[in-house]
Protein backbone atom coordinates (compact mmCIF):
# COMPACT_ATOMS: atom_id res chain seq x y z
CA UNK A 1 0.00 0.00 0.00
CA UNK A 2 2.84 2.51 0.75
CA UNK A 3 4.24 1.80 -2.30
CA UNK A 4 1.00 2.44 -4.53
CA UNK A 5 0.59 5.51 -2.66
CA UNK A 6 4.07 7.10 -3.59
CA UNK A 7 3.52 6.16 -7.27
CA UNK A 8 0.38 7.29 -6.98
CA UNK A 9 1.49 10.80 -5.89
CA UNK A 10 4.09 10.91 -7.74
CA UNK A 11 1.99 10.44 -10.97
CA UNK A 12 -0.32 13.13 -9.89
CA UNK A 13 3.02 15.07 -9.84
CA UNK A 14 4.22 14.53 -13.24
CA UNK A 15 1.24 13.62 -15.59
CA UNK A 16 1.13 17.45 -17.01
CA UNK A 17 4.92 17.58 -17.69
CA UNK A 18 4.60 13.98 -19.38
CA UNK A 19 1.54 15.28 -21.36
CA UNK A 20 3.90 17.83 -22.45
CA UNK A 21 7.00 16.64 -22.99
CA UNK A 22 5.85 13.71 -24.54
CA UNK A 23 3.18 14.21 -26.80
CA UNK A 24 4.13 11.05 -28.77
CA UNK A 25 3.88 8.33 -26.28
CA UNK A 26 0.34 10.01 -24.61
CA UNK A 27 -1.10 10.18 -28.82
CA UNK A 28 0.46 6.33 -28.32
CA UNK A 29 -1.59 5.92 -24.99
CA UNK A 30 -4.82 7.29 -26.75
CA UNK A 31 -4.66 5.19 -29.31
CA UNK A 32 -4.46 1.87 -27.19
CA UNK A 33 -7.76 3.47 -25.03
CA UNK A 34 -10.73 1.79 -26.71
CA UNK A 35 -12.97 4.52 -24.30
CA UNK A 36 -11.29 7.38 -26.72
CA UNK A 37 -10.76 5.42 -29.43
CA UNK A 38 -13.82 4.26 -30.22
CA UNK A 39 -15.30 7.47 -29.02
CA UNK A 40 -17.58 7.39 -32.56
CA UNK A 41 -18.75 3.87 -31.64
CA UNK A 42 -19.42 4.70 -28.14
CA UNK A 43 -21.12 7.63 -28.64
CA UNK A 44 -22.46 10.40 -26.31
CA UNK A 45 -25.13 10.48 -24.75
CA UNK A 46 -28.88 11.66 -26.17
CA UNK A 47 -31.20 10.45 -23.23
CA UNK A 48 -30.72 8.36 -19.41
CA UNK A 49 -28.94 5.10 -20.39
CA UNK A 50 -28.28 1.95 -17.74
CA UNK A 51 -24.85 3.10 -17.40
CA UNK A 52 -25.33 6.31 -16.30
CA UNK A 53 -28.76 5.76 -14.43
CA UNK A 54 -27.78 2.44 -12.32
CA UNK A 55 -29.49 2.01 -8.85
CA UNK A 56 -32.75 4.11 -10.63
CA UNK A 57 -35.99 2.26 -10.62
CA UNK A 58 -36.25 0.61 -14.59
CA UNK A 59 -39.12 2.28 -16.12
CA UNK A 60 -40.25 4.94 -13.84
CA UNK A 61 -42.13 8.19 -15.13
CA UNK A 62 -40.42 11.05 -14.20
CA UNK A 63 -41.40 14.94 -15.30
CA UNK A 64 -38.44 16.50 -16.67
CA UNK A 65 -36.69 19.15 -14.37
CA UNK A 66 -37.64 22.80 -15.33
CA UNK A 67 -33.61 23.05 -15.92
CA UNK A 68 -33.46 20.02 -18.32
CA UNK A 69 -35.74 21.07 -20.43
CA UNK A 70 -34.56 24.48 -20.51
CA UNK A 71 -30.78 23.03 -21.28
CA UNK A 72 -32.04 19.91 -23.65
CA UNK A 73 -32.02 21.90 -26.89
CA UNK A 74 -28.32 22.90 -26.14
CA UNK A 75 -27.54 19.25 -25.31
CA UNK A 76 -29.07 18.30 -28.36
CA UNK A 77 -27.08 20.54 -30.08
CA UNK A 78 -23.59 19.48 -28.01
CA UNK A 79 -24.62 15.82 -29.24
CA UNK A 80 -24.84 16.58 -32.57
CA UNK A 81 -21.53 19.03 -32.76
CA UNK A 82 -20.21 15.86 -31.40
CA UNK A 83 -21.31 13.25 -34.15
CA UNK A 84 -19.96 16.09 -37.02
CA UNK A 85 -16.37 15.82 -35.55
CA UNK A 86 -16.53 19.50 -34.00
CA UNK A 87 -15.55 18.68 -30.30
CA UNK A 88 -14.73 22.29 -29.39
CA UNK A 89 -18.19 23.34 -30.51
CA UNK A 90 -19.70 20.20 -28.62
CA UNK A 91 -17.92 21.54 -25.49
CA UNK A 92 -18.67 25.12 -25.51
CA UNK A 93 -22.42 23.75 -26.54
CA UNK A 94 -22.59 21.23 -23.57
CA UNK A 95 -21.44 24.15 -21.29
CA UNK A 96 -24.04 26.62 -22.35
CA UNK A 97 -26.96 23.85 -22.00
CA UNK A 98 -25.51 23.63 -17.99
CA UNK A 99 -25.67 27.46 -17.59
CA UNK A 100 -28.92 27.30 -19.59
CA UNK A 101 -30.34 24.84 -17.04
CA UNK A 102 -28.50 26.92 -13.97
CA UNK A 103 -29.53 25.75 -10.44
CA UNK A 104 -33.55 24.03 -12.03
CA UNK A 105 -31.27 21.30 -13.50
CA UNK A 106 -31.76 17.63 -12.24
CA UNK A 107 -28.39 15.86 -10.50
CA UNK A 108 -28.61 12.77 -13.00
CA UNK A 109 -29.14 15.22 -16.49
CA UNK A 110 -26.30 17.19 -15.25
CA UNK A 111 -24.26 14.42 -14.80
CA UNK A 112 -24.75 13.47 -18.46
CA UNK A 113 -24.26 16.22 -19.47
CA UNK A 114 -21.22 16.09 -18.03
CA UNK A 115 -19.97 13.43 -19.29
CA UNK A 116 -20.37 14.01 -22.85
CA UNK A 117 -18.73 17.18 -22.24
CA UNK A 118 -15.64 14.87 -20.72
CA UNK A 119 -15.99 12.86 -24.09
CA UNK A 120 -15.48 16.12 -26.36
CA UNK A 121 -12.79 17.15 -24.03
CA UNK A 122 -11.09 13.72 -24.47
CA UNK A 123 -11.38 13.73 -28.31
CA UNK A 124 -9.06 17.34 -27.77
CA UNK A 125 -6.44 16.03 -25.71
CA UNK A 126 -7.56 18.21 -22.70
CA UNK A 127 -7.33 15.36 -20.53
CA UNK A 128 -7.42 17.34 -17.21
CA UNK A 129 -10.59 19.05 -18.68
CA UNK A 130 -12.19 15.33 -18.98
CA UNK A 131 -11.08 14.20 -15.76
CA UNK A 132 -12.63 17.64 -13.91
CA UNK A 133 -16.15 17.02 -15.59
CA UNK A 134 -16.01 13.60 -14.99
CA UNK A 135 -15.62 13.75 -11.25
CA UNK A 136 -18.16 16.62 -10.90
CA UNK A 137 -20.24 13.88 -12.91
CA UNK A 138 -19.84 11.76 -10.28
CA UNK A 139 -20.68 13.91 -7.27
CA UNK A 140 -23.91 14.53 -9.00
CA UNK A 141 -24.54 10.41 -9.75
CA UNK A 142 -21.86 8.12 -7.98
CA UNK A 143 -23.14 5.21 -10.19
CA UNK A 144 -22.45 6.93 -13.87
CA UNK A 145 -20.51 4.24 -15.19
CA UNK A 146 -19.71 5.93 -18.39
CA UNK A 147 -17.93 8.84 -16.17
CA UNK A 148 -15.97 6.47 -14.38
CA UNK A 149 -14.80 4.88 -17.44
CA UNK A 150 -13.94 8.22 -19.11
CA UNK A 151 -12.32 9.13 -16.05
CA UNK A 152 -10.38 6.36 -16.05
CA UNK A 153 -9.15 7.14 -19.92
CA UNK A 154 -7.96 10.21 -19.23
CA UNK A 155 -6.42 9.41 -16.12
CA UNK A 156 -4.45 6.50 -18.18
CA UNK A 157 -3.34 9.02 -20.95
CA UNK A 158 -2.31 11.41 -18.17
CA UNK A 159 0.34 8.17 -16.97
CA UNK A 160 -1.64 8.05 -13.56
CA UNK A 161 -2.20 4.11 -13.99
CA UNK A 162 -3.09 3.37 -10.61
CA UNK A 163 -6.30 5.86 -9.84
CA UNK A 164 -7.17 4.74 -13.62
CA UNK A 165 -7.47 1.53 -12.25
CA UNK A 166 -9.34 2.17 -9.94
CA UNK A 167 -12.23 3.77 -12.06
CA UNK A 168 -12.24 1.09 -14.39
CA UNK A 169 -13.01 -1.51 -11.43
CA UNK A 170 -15.71 0.59 -9.78
CA UNK A 171 -17.29 0.94 -13.06
CA UNK A 172 -17.36 -3.43 -13.25
CA UNK A 173 -18.74 -2.95 -10.42
CA UNK A 174 -21.69 -1.19 -11.54
CA UNK A 175 -22.09 -2.87 -14.73
CA UNK A 176 -20.36 -6.71 -14.43
CA UNK A 177 -20.54 -7.15 -18.48
CA UNK A 178 -19.06 -3.81 -19.59
CA UNK A 179 -16.23 -4.72 -22.06
CA UNK A 180 -14.26 -1.75 -22.47
CA UNK A 181 -13.80 -1.58 -18.06
CA UNK A 182 -12.94 -5.35 -18.53
CA UNK A 183 -10.54 -4.51 -21.52
CA UNK A 184 -8.68 -1.19 -19.26
CA UNK A 185 -8.54 -3.36 -15.94
CA UNK A 186 -6.35 -6.43 -17.96
CA UNK A 187 -4.54 -3.21 -19.50
CA UNK A 188 -3.88 -1.46 -16.58
CA UNK A 189 -2.81 -4.39 -14.44
CA UNK A 190 -0.29 -5.33 -16.76
CA UNK A 191 1.05 -1.68 -17.20
CA UNK A 192 1.35 -1.88 -13.42
CA UNK A 193 3.05 -5.20 -13.88
CA UNK A 194 0.34 -6.24 -11.54
CA UNK A 195 -1.72 -9.01 -14.49
CA UNK A 196 -4.06 -10.46 -11.72
CA UNK A 197 -7.64 -12.17 -13.14
CA UNK A 198 -10.33 -9.53 -13.54
CA UNK A 199 -12.42 -9.42 -10.57
CA UNK A 200 -15.54 -11.25 -11.04
CA UNK A 201 -18.77 -8.47 -9.97
CA UNK A 202 -21.71 -10.95 -11.51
Amino acid sequence: PGRDYALLRAARAFSKKIIATYPEIVRAETKRSPIVRDAERVGVSSGTTPSETSGTTPNAKRAPARGDTLGEPLKRKGNDLFKSGDFAGAVAAYANAIDAADKFASSNWKSIVLSNKAMAHLKLGAYASAEEDCTEALTLNSKNVKAYLRRGASRSVSGNYLEALEDFERALMLEPKNEDAKTEITRMKNILGDAQQIPDFD
